[in-house]
C-alpha cells in the first residue's frame, strides 16, 4: 500500500532554490506529486521548471512574496478550483552574523515578515482550504537556532522561536488538519547568499568551515520528506540541531556562549562583527 504522500498536490515556498528546490524534485520525480512553486522571482521559476526536464509537466508556479499578506490572498483566489493538499512553508532570510545593536528595526522586521509572518498569513489565509481536503496539512520549516540561540543571529533565532511556538499551539488547537514542525540544522543553501545576507563576507575558509559542517540541501530535503511521510506532528532534523537541542537544554545561558566562543576560535570574516565588538567592549 503505497504511503498518503504519493500523488499528493503540494505547495513549496522559496520552491527555486536550495530545500526548496531538492523536495520539488524529490516529490516530483519519487512520489508522483504535482507542486507548485509559491516565489517571487519568476527568472528561477521558469529555470526550475525547464530543469525537471521530462517532469516540467508536473511543476507549475505563482509568483508572490511569502512577506505579504495579499499575496496570500492572491494564491488562495488561484487556488480555488485547483485541488492541493499541503504546502510546505520553506522560505526563509538571514542576516548576515552582526551583534544584535548593530540590526536596523528595519531588517529585523523584513526577516520577520519572511520567516514567521509568512506562516501566519499562510494559516490565517489558507487553513480552512486545506481542512476540506483528504490528507490536508502545512508543514513548516523552523530552525536548531530557536532551541539554542546563535549569537550573531539574533533575529533570526527569535523569528524561527516564534514559528516554533506559533506552529505548537496551531498542533493543539487543530485536530483536523495536519500541521508539522521541523527545526532543522545548519543546511548548505542560498539563505547565506540572500539580499538579507548580501553584506556579508564568506572568504574561501568560511566557505570551507561552512560546506564541512552544513547538510546537503538533498540530504535535508529527504529528511523532511520521510519526517512529512510518517505525518511527524515535530522532528529535530540533522545532527548539530540534536546538538544544539541538547545545548539548549542543560544550558540555556551558557550554551550561547559556548557557541559564541567556537565562533571565535575559528576566526572566520563572517564572524569578524562579533569579534570586533567584543574586543572593543574589552579595550574600553
Amino acid at each position: 500500500m503505497k504511503n498518503w504522500l504519493y500523488n499528493s498536490n503540494v505547495i513549496i515556498t522559496g520552491s527555486s532554490s536550495g530545500i526548496g528546490f531538492e523536495l520539488t524534485k524529490i516529490l516530483i520525480e519519487e512520489f508522483g506529486c504535482s507542486v507548485l512553486g509559491f516565489s517571487r522571482n519568476e527568472e528561477r521559476l521558469k529555470k526550475q521548471k525547464l530543469a525537471l526536464k521530462e517532469n516540467s509537466s508536473k511543476f507549475s508556479y505563482f509568483v508572490g512574496d511569502v512577506s505579504k499578506l495579499e499575496d496570500w490572498q492572491k494564491l488562495k483566489e488561484f487556488l480555488n478550483d485547483k485541488e492541493f493538499n499541503l504546502i510546505i512553508n520553506n522560505a526563509g532570510t538571514m542576516l548576515p552574523f552582526l551583534r544584535a545593536q548593530n540590526i536596523s528595526i528595519l531588517e529585523a522586521k523584513r526577516v520577520f515578515e519572511t520567516n514567521f509572518f509568512s506562516i501566519l498569513y499562510c494559516f490565517n489565509v489558507l487553513s480552512d482550504y486545506f481542512s476540506k481536503k483528504k490528507n490536508g496539512g502545512i508543514i513548516n520549516i523552523a530552525s536548531a537556532s530557536a532551541l539554542c540561540s546563535v549569537p550573531g543571529q539574533s533575529i533570526y533565532s527569535a523569528s524561527k522561536s516564534a514559528v516554533t511556538s506559533y506552529s505548537k499551539i496551531l498542533q493543539s488547537e487543530n485536530r483536523n488538519l495536519f500541521i508539522g514542525t521541523y527545526p532543522l540544522g545548519f543546511t548548505l543553501t542560498n539563505i547565506f547568499f540572500s539580499k538579507d545576507n548580501e553584506k556579508a563576507v564568506f572568504d574561501q575558509k568560511s566557505m570551507r568551515i561552512i560546506k564541512h559542517f552544513c547538510t546537503s540541501a538533498l540530504k535535508m530535503a529527504r529528511k523532511i520528506i520521510n519526517s512529512i511521510k510518517k505525518k511527524k506532528p515535530y522532528k529535530v532534523l540533522g545532527n548539530d540541531a540534536k546538538l544544539l537541542r541538547f545545548l539548549g537544554k542543560v544550558a540555556p545561558v551558557q550554551s550561547s556562549k559556548i557557541i559564541g566562543l567556537l565562533f571565535k576560535s575559528v576566526n572566520l570574516s563572517c564572524f569578524d562583527d562579533l569579534n570586533k565588538v567584543e574586543k572593543k567592549s574589552k579595550d574600553s
